[in-house]
């Protein structure tokens, strides 16, 4: 039809336009006919727009080619968000780019979708091509090594060793990552509970452990604790020496699913006292669970006298939410081998309130209550016939790297009716003393007249190289 026309650049205009700006029933047959053509840039963002919306992408692409409006990022993002990956890739590597500038802000565009889809290494591919004279060089850099400390430990040791592109800060963490997850080590830990202000147990094991090639760790322990008579004025103190041996599954930072298993024995020479140990979890997304159950003699005096033993099983669910809101429960079941038992269900929320750096503050609001066959203030157990508890506090995190230091502070006040009112404690901190060495603490601390248990735990490792 256009052919027909007086030839003129006018009237061939004036005939597209009178399709483009008005609705007839043949009107996309029509624009689908029309040849691409320079002398029709006048009109070529809105032709590429009417295809695109339309579906038609590779017509789009060829009027936005002619268009000064139309930017190569615009045009990679209409393939991708119609996920025609091949298509993208192609177009990606056979454009005609305009400039120096354009093709770099495809190699931009085409990071951003390779990340996207999780295809870190054809990303580095591309951005460790981009001369560093760019002026978004460095922000390049920075995103990538951030998605580097993410990937699995093949593309982390593939890539370690490049010195252009990595921060030394993101070559130390990995290295530290992998010496955790596949050294071998020795771990020194002394660990303390009391029964009110009296201590009641002091233990002390060392540990050595040792990675084989599937990353499982076999964990050799020998112990010795010290167990104190706090019904007799201290009178009659026991000493016990032992053995531990412990499996753990693939030591990953991002496994998804562990498990573990222990077993082993105390003697004061006299007496043999044995402990077993399972535990399975699974974390994925945002959410974490864990079993664990315990067999162990009960820890004091009367006992270890009686061989009373605990049975314990745990059950931990968290799930962290898109609003930031973070809950977790937690179940707790005791059978005592002289036929007592309790439970325990605990339910936790906290909100971060104020954000940082690597600082966050969160309110904590908690609740738990407990069934039990019988009293018992401490000796040999501690136990309620039925107790509720509930509260809140604040909570202080600390994680200034993905491995190096980490602190959890928390401060919770509560009121029980078992004693009106209490106060209670925690903390956790891990950090790098020296290159090969960390230090882990773990306590807790009642402010409670009746009923409590106070722990305190301090580990040392040293990792071989």
């Amino acid at each position: 039809m256009i052919a027909e026309l007086n030839p003129s650049i006018e009237n061939r205009i004036a005939f597209i336009s009178s399709y483009l700006w008005n609705e007839s029933g043949d009107k996309l047959a029509i624009l689908l006919k029309i040849p691409l053509n320079t002398e029709y840039k006048y009109f070529a963002n809105e032709l590429a727009w009417y295809f695109y919306d339309r579906g038609y992408l590779l017509k789009a692409l060829e009027w936005a080619s002619i268009s000064n409006k139309i930017t190569i990022d615009t045009q990679m993002h209409w393939l991708f968000e119609a996920k025609k990956y091949e298509q993208l890739n192609s177009f990606y590597l056979t454009h005609k780019y305009k400039s120096e500038n354009e093709k770099l802000v495809a190699d931009k565009t085409m990071i951003d979708f390779y990340l996207a889809r999780d295809m870190f290494m054809e990303a580095w591919k591309i951005a460790i091509k981009i001369p560093n004279s760019h002026h978004e060089y460095k922000s390049i850099q920075k995103k990538m090594n951030v998605f580097y400390l993410y990937q699995n430990r093949n593309i982390h040791k593939e890539l370690i060793n490049d010195n252009s592109f990595l921060y030394e800060k993101t070559k130390d963490s990995i290295h530290r990552i992998i010496m955790l997850e596949e050294n071998n080590l020795y771990n020194f830990e002394p660990s303390l509970s009391t029964n009110r202000t009296d201590i009641n147990n002091f233990d002390k094991k060392m540990t050595y452990s040792c990675v084989n090639k599937k990353k499982n760790a076999h964990n050799f322990s020998f112990t010795q604790s010290s167990v104190n008579d706090i019904m007799n004025n201290k009178e009659k103190n026991i000493s016990l020496y032992g053995f531990n041996y412990k499996f753990e599954s693939i030591r990953l930072f991002n496994q998804q699913f562990q498990y573990s298993g222990s077993f082993g024995f105390k003697t004061d020479r006299n007496k043999y006292f044995y402990n077993f140990n399972t535990q399975i979890s699974y974390n994925v997304e945002n959410n974490f669970l864990s079993a664990e159950y315990t067999a162990t003699p009960v820890r004091n005096n009367v006992g270890l006298e009686n061989y009373m033993y605990a049975n314990t099983l745990n059950l931990y669910y968290e799930k962290n939410f898109e609003n930031k809101v973070n809950a977790s429960s937690f179940f707790e079941g005791n059978y005592y081998t002289d036929d007592n038992y309790d439970t325990t269900i605990s339910l936790s929320v906290n909100y971060p309130v104020i954000n940082y750096g690597g600082n966050t503050f969160r309110t904590v609001l908690e609740s738990s209550h407990s069934f039990g066959s019988t009293n018992s203030e401490g000796i040999p157990y501690w136990m309620t016939i039925n107790r509720h508890f509930a509260g809140g506090g604040m909570q202080y995190q600390l994680n200034s790297d993905i491995d190096r230091t980490f602190i959890l502070i928390d401060g919770m006040y509560f009121y029980d009716s078992y004693s009106s009112f209490f106060s209670r404690y925690r903390a956790k901190i891990n950090f790098h003393l020296q290159k090969y060495f960390t230090v882990n603490f773990n306590g807790e601390l009642y402010n409670h007249d009746l009923y409590y248990s106070n722990t305190l735990n301090i580990g040392l490792s040293y990792y071989l190289h």
